[in-house]
């Protein structure tokens, strides 16, 4: 495409660059010059012989490029400069303007927060055949040649399950991966496979096997609470079971940890299970709180959010031995829940909560939720982020606000009510009838 004016625009090969090309003109011609008048009887000039000189190069002319938005684009160097002065430029004034607030100091890294990420974090970081085999049983189409797909991807944890095998079978020749599986069952497949790559995880150790073939840690004996909240939803038909299984693994890694690092095992025995028996009821409440709300969309969660909502608070009694006297102390004053959790982030710089979500991360299986359980103090802050969020969080808030003081309520004007209904989730709606059924059915 041309113009008859001094300048014309030339479309690119390259996608989405229009270049503005301004012609130059041809400077014009010098006038020639007169000979100037020659004197009487002077001889006349030689003739010079003209030099043949070659055309000069003409410049390549200007160029102004416009670039429309694109990913990937390249632009010139001296642009890329300009911009990364400015925003250099634009730093510094910010830094200095912060810097110049009366009061301001640099905010440090809790020493609780630099633990966790040393210690339990990568305890708690489950790996791929674990994950992919919760994976598998959280969908209830869950298969034989899915689980003996998790068993193929991992060629260490796939012969040491076909030795537990050998150890069942009387025949010499080993069934096939499908066969096995069938054989020692689905369920039995998958605990042995969680709980032998939950020990070598957490303590380093090798499965250890008897002269007689056995194991002489049985995978049962490490997952305990897994088994506890498979047990508890043994007669309810629903897709809660094993994501609730997965959430009891949560417990059951923190127990193995604990008791490989805690002095005081007896102490921190018994606190785990002082919160997995909160946490339990909790579950059993959500669940039932979810079935009278038809709109809710994380019916596949709720269990599991509402075992785990008080997680962090493990991991807190892990890193630091002097919690459990915090929350006697505590206890003692009567102090409200959100007292409680503000006064819990001012002494230990984190609360269980902030460790809970971020272990929902770590975890994978639960990273979809993980907002929930950050937020499970305080689920207004998500009212204008995720509806869906915002349901779960209050949810959580108000099964383990049950849970705390749990009683069975048979009537709409229990004062109870406004009490488990607290001002953190004043802007959450449902019914007092469906909170009276869940006292019923929970327990």
């Amino acid at each position: 495409m041309k113009q008859n004016s001094a300048s014309h625009l030339v479309f690119s090969s390259e996608p989405f660059t229009l270049i503005y090309m301004a012609d130059e003109k041809p400077a014009p011609k010098p006038p020639p010059k007169q000979a100037a008048p020659q004197a009487a009887g002077a001889k006349p000039p030689p003739k010079q012989v003209a030099v043949q000189q070659k055309p000069a190069v003409q410049q390549a002319a200007a160029q102004t490029r416009v670039t429309l938005s694109k990913p990937k684009v390249k632009i010139g160097g001296g642009i890329l400069a300009q911009m990364k002065a400015g925003k250099e430029s634009s730093l510094e004034n910010i830094e200095e303007r912060v810097a110049g607030i009366e009061g301001f100091d640099e905010v440090k890294m809790p020493e609780l927060f630099k633990t966790f990420y040393s210690t339990l974090a990568p305890k708690m970081t489950l790996p791929r055949t674990s994950y992919t085999i919760l994976k598998a049983f959280a969908n209830i189409d869950v298969t034989t040649e899915k689980v003996a797909g998790c068993l193929k991807l991992n060629q260490y944890y796939g012969s040491q399950f076909f030795k537990n095998i050998a150890s069942v079978q009387k025949r010499e020749e080993l069934p096939t991966a499908e066969g096995a599986v069938l054989l020692l069952g689905m369920q039995n497949s998958r605990n042995f496979i969680i709980g032998m790559q939950m020990l070598r995880t957490v303590t380093g150790a090798h499965p250890e096997w008897t002269k007689e073939g056995k194991l002489k840690t049985a995978p049962n004996e490490l997952i305990k609470c897994a088994l506890k909240v498979e047990e508890v939803l043994a007669g309810d038909k629903s897709s809660y079971s094993d994501t609730a299984y997965a959430a009891g693994v949560m417990f059951d890694i923190l127990t193995l940890i604990a008791m490989n690092t805690v002095e005081d095992k007896k102490k921190i025995s018994a606190y785990i299970d002082t919160v997995f028996t909160h946490s339990l009821l909790a579950a059993k409440i959500g669940k039932e709180l979810a079935r009278n709300m038809p709109d809710f969309s994380f019916t596949k969660y709720i269990f599991a959010a509402c075992l785990i909502h008080d997680i962090g608070k493990v991991m807190l009694a892990i890193m630091n031995p002097q919690y459990y006297q915090y929350v006697e102390e505590v206890g003692k004053k009567g102090l409200p829940r959100i007292i409680r959790h503000y006064a819990e982030g001012k002494q230990y710089g984190v609360n269980h909560a902030l460790l809970g979500g971020l272990a929902c991360n770590f975890y994978k299986i639960f990273k979809p939720i993980d907002k929930a359980i950050l937020y499970h103090h305080e689920p207004y802050l998500l009212r204008t982020a995720n509806k869906g969020m915002f349901q779960l969080a209050s949810m959580v808030c108000l099964a383990t606000n049950m849970a705390t003081s749990f009683k069975k309520v048979d009537r709409g004007d229990d004062p109870v009510l406004l009490q488990w209904k607290g001002p953190e989730i004043r802007d959450f709606r449902i019914d007092n009838r469906a909170i009276i059924s869940a006292t019923q059915k929970a327990v």
